[in-house]
């Protein structure tokens, strides 16, 4: 799975922090400043695999030594508080060599950072140095902030754009002193930029893994109908959804069935929100109130009222269950209309709900309900037959996903995909994955397992909405998520 993450963070003083020190820690070497006169000595540490410096062609020839380019960067910042340098995080993939990796690395740095007269400090660590042991391939790159000018010289952060009247002339203000604005002198630290190198580094590494026979493409589907639909056309090749949709699709004589071959998830996904804080909540509180629900035969309705049934209640006569409103508008409807006590959403909806004041979680489905097979990557017969080597390559690369899922905590997780989530803040991120990693909502591996299959025909069943079972050879493949895992 391509984890594109690319984060930046300043070197400054006002943090106690020293360019020297930082340059010292990523590249493993002993350095000299003479800004504090003393030494940083990270030689003992070990793990640097490679580390360079990049220069446009008008920077000093000096500056390839780290310990020379980085007292002048020091020297150039005389405020206390000085801003020194732009340090950067970036993954690399584990489906690439070490060699593709620093190979894609160095082209990136090349053609986005010292395109724009960035001199770039960069270096490559053993994967499996830092974080506990676990592999987590990516570079380091530190930057100066100040530019360096075509004579050779540091230039200025920032320059004065004075403010004018409609006559050209410039506006003073109370105290007889020109009015101006501070404005930098390069785009390099500005949001619009740090997403293009985002993008660009995404579309580097989509580059090779097209090389490589990956070549994706990620559309959402709205929904198991609609995704079934997409890949039951053709539109689409491979479907993520509920295992429910290709039941259906078997049982109304489908020639081409569609194959659940990976399980991503082992529980519920969504969460009963009440318009009030309720810490003893239970599910007989339901009765006789009003809830948002969801589809008619999708298996989020279902899993909400297996587990009314599992709490001795009945769907149908106990509680009313509004099915009437689309798949995603039922945060809306919840705040717009209080008819209703209760809805059940998804992620985010829920936490927004919860941040706005316009709902509280009272409880997880996932956690009631237990493990059930939830979502899965599926294909159709025929595209699994022609295309075995796809097939392997991508739940391959989503056993990877499932690896660092498992090896790492909700906040690196939450990090590494907020790039994904541009329009959601990185704090409700975080406790999104957090309600997910809690409730054990993914799985270690991808093997859809036989019993998880007959769970879900009795789910099925319970709900009205079988008319035959199904043997599971028919609808699950394992061959690719059992080699993933030995991979």
């Amino acid at each position: 799975m391509a984890l594109f993450h690319l984060s930046v963070t300043q070197t400054k003083r006002s943090a106690g922090q020293s360019a020297i020190a930082s340059a010292a820690y990523r590249a493993g070497e002993r350095l000299y400043s003479e800004y504090y006169g003393e030494y940083s000595d990270y030689t003992r540490k070990g793990g640097v695999i490679c580390s360079d410096i990049l220069l446009p062609s008008h920077a000093p020839p000096e500056y390839a030594d780290r310990q020379t380019l980085w007292n002048a960067v020091e020297k150039a910042e005389r405020g206390k508080n000085a801003q020194l340098a732009y340090s950067f995080d970036i993954a690399l993939q584990n489906e690439f060599s070490l060699e593709e990796n620093i190979a894609l690395a160095r082209q990136f740095l090349l053609e986005n950072f010292v395109s724009r007269g960035m001199v770039v400090d960069f270096a490559v660590h053993q994967p499996d140095r830092e974080d506990g042991g676990i592999p987590n391939p990516h570079f380091h790159v530190l930057c100066p902030i100040r530019p360096i000018e075509q004579n050779g010289k540091w230039g200025l952060k920032q320059r004065r754009v004075y403010e004018l009247d409609e006559d050209g002339n410039r506006i003073r203000d109370a105290d007889g002193k020109f009015v101006f604005n501070a404005v930098p002198t390069t785009d390099w630290g500005s949001p619009e930029t740090l997403e293009h190198w985002r993008e660009a580094w995404a579309e580097m590494c989509n580059a090779k893994f097209a090389e490589k026979g990956l070549d994706l493409t990620l559309v959402t589907g709205f929904g198991a109908d609609k995704t079934m639909t997409a890949v039951i056309s053709g539109e689409a090749d491979i479907g993520f959804m509920g295992a429910e949709a290709s039941v259906y699709a078997y049982q109304e004589g489908a020639t081409d069935p569609v194959v659940n071959f990976a399980q991503l998830t082992q529980r519920a996904g969504n969460f009963l929100v009440a318009r009030e804080e309720m810490p003893d909540f239970k599910w007989e509180d339901l009765k006789g109130e009003k809830v948002l629900g969801g589809r008619k035969g999708g298996m989020p309705e279902m899993v909400f009222e297996y587990i009314l049934k599992k709490n001795g209640m009945d769907p149908q006569k106990d509680l009313t269950i509004d099915q009437s409103i689309d798949f995603g508008s039922t945060a809306a409807a919840f705040t717009s209309d209080d008819s209703a006590a209760y809805t059940v959403e998804f992620e985010p909806s829920a936490t927004i709900l919860e941040k706005e004041g316009a709902g509280y979680v009272v409880a997880s489905l996932g956690e009631a309900s237990g493990y059930v097979p939830y979502t899965s990557y599926s294909t159709k017969a025929s595209y699994m037959k022609e295309n075995p080597e796809i097939i392997q390559k991508f739940t391959d690369a989503l056993q990877k996903g499932m690896d660092y899922v498992q090896s790492h905590t909700p906040e690196e997780i939450a990090e590494v995909i907020a790039p994904q989530f541009k329009e959601t803040d990185l704090e409700t991120i975080t406790a999104i994955v957090k309600r997910y990693y809690d409730q054990d909502t993914w799985k270690e591996n991808l093997i859809f397992e036989k019993d998880s299959f007959e769970l879900l025909q009795d789910i099925l069943e319970d709900a009205g909405e079988l008319t035959d079972r199904t043997a599971y050879e028919n609808l699950v493949q394992t061959e690719y998520a059992q080699k993933a895992c030995e991979n």
